[in-house]
């Protein structure tokens, strides 16, 4: 069996990993990435064309100097790529005007000052005639967000991490890894690499390791649906969209493709054991939910949605990430739990975690997203 050794290995090489070993060989560290799947697989959480980016962020104001520096990072990225990788079509939240959801987003603006507009429901329907919004709602209008062509993104970021002399590994399954004073030593069905440090990246199959130290990383199963309206709902016409509607909290993209317009929704928990469970056939009451949204917000739609997909998230019991130091070994690095809104991250999530593989520690105010959190510290 093969024997190789580098200064230090990812493992999973989904968005994250792939931006991480990205990152780690474009300063000149000798990596090694390793995949079970395929480069582009659609088992995890990144595939299904799009992936909403934004600077509008309610979720917790300490995301927003990450997502500023991730918005440097994606257009540095795509200075090195002949395809679009971001598009700016713009961004729109809307809820009932007292949504706590909205109050939160309050709070994030007045923390992170950024451009944005206010709308009531009249006022985006003259902006854009797509949304048919009960007269309670209010909305943000974020012109800086838009969406990312996850497909694109993850090639550039494996592709450009390779020409830079990463050796990345696919449909490589990992048998064992150990930790010692000498480095890492991971054992697949193909080699065996040595490092001198790991970093795991690997999405809701992190959920083992996380549960050894009482920390419960929780698998959802989504399911996406789209729906073939192109015209009225291509980029140019229409915004990404999170809109909260009958409790619960719908998101959206633009039309891409001749598959459609893309909705999703985001909180109901769906929860299932193990990643490989989510192959499952769509159930009714997924069904109703999503044509009870499209009806709604969305007459011109109609009923009939063409393509179904299922992705997962790995969502902490917090709701927010984890990039840190592994709570038993100093020489390996934990980056998971991206828990259904993370992807936009991901180049930030390369540095960061390359700064702290290298350095020890990163400029970036990531205090919040370590484990200590779960560990009363």
């Amino acid at each position: 069996m093969n024997k190789k050794t580098y200064d230090i290995l990812v493992l999973g090489l989904g968005g994250m990993g792939s931006a991480i070993a990205y990152e780690l060989a474009k300063r000149g560290v000798s990596v090694c990435g390793v995949e079970q799947y395929s480069a582009r697989h659609n088992k995890g959480g990144t595939h299904g064309e799009s992936r909403i980016i934004r600077k509008a962020y309610p979720e917790k104001p300490d995301y927003v100097p990450l997502l500023n520096r991730s918005y440097e990072l994606w257009d540095e990225l795509e200075q090195h790529w002949p395809e679009e990788l971001r598009n700016e079509c713009g961004f729109l939240v809307a809820a009932p005007g007292d949504s706590p959801y909205l109050q939160d987003l309050d709070n994030a603006y007045q923390q992170h000052p950024t451009q944005h507009e206010q709308w009531n429901a009249s006022e985006v329907r003259q902006h854009f005639p797509q949304f048919s919004l009960p007269e309670s709602y209010r909305a943000y209008f974020d012109p800086f967000g838009g969406f990312l062509h996850v497909g694109r993104c993850l090639m550039a970021h494996q592709k450009l991490a390779e020409r830079h002399g990463a050796d990345l590994s696919f449909d490589e399954a990992v048998q064992s890894w150990e930790s010692s004073e000498n480095g890492i030593t991971l054992k697949t069905n193909k080699q065996i690499v040595q490092a001198k440090k790991l970093i795991i990246a690997s999405g809701a199959w992190m959920k083992p390791e996380l549960a050894k130290y009482d920390i419960q990383l929780k698998i959802w199963r989504r399911v996406i649906f789209w729906y073939g309206e192109q015209l009225q709902f291509a980029p140019e016409r229409f915004p990404s969209f999170v809109i909260e509607h009958q409790s619960t909290g719908f998101y959206g993209l633009p039309a891409v493709s001749d598959k459609g317009v893309k909705i999703g929704e985001h909180n109901i928990p769906f929860e299932i054991e193990k990643p490989e469970d989510a192959d499952q056939p769509l159930t009714d009451h997924e069904e109703e939910v999503i044509n009870r949204c499209v009806a709604d917000i969305f007459p011109m739609l109609g009923s009939r949605h063409q393509f179904v997909k299922t992705c997962l998230y790995a969502v902490t019991p917090d709701h927010h990430f984890i990039l840190d130091q592994h709570p038993e070994h100093e020489n390996v690095l934990l980056a998971g739990g991206f828990s259904g809104h993370g992807y936009k991250f991901a180049t930030v999530v390369g540095e960061v975690m390359t700064d702290l593989a290298l350095e020890g520690k990163s400029n970036l105010p990531i205090d919040f997203l370590s484990l200590g959190r779960f560990f009363g510290k």
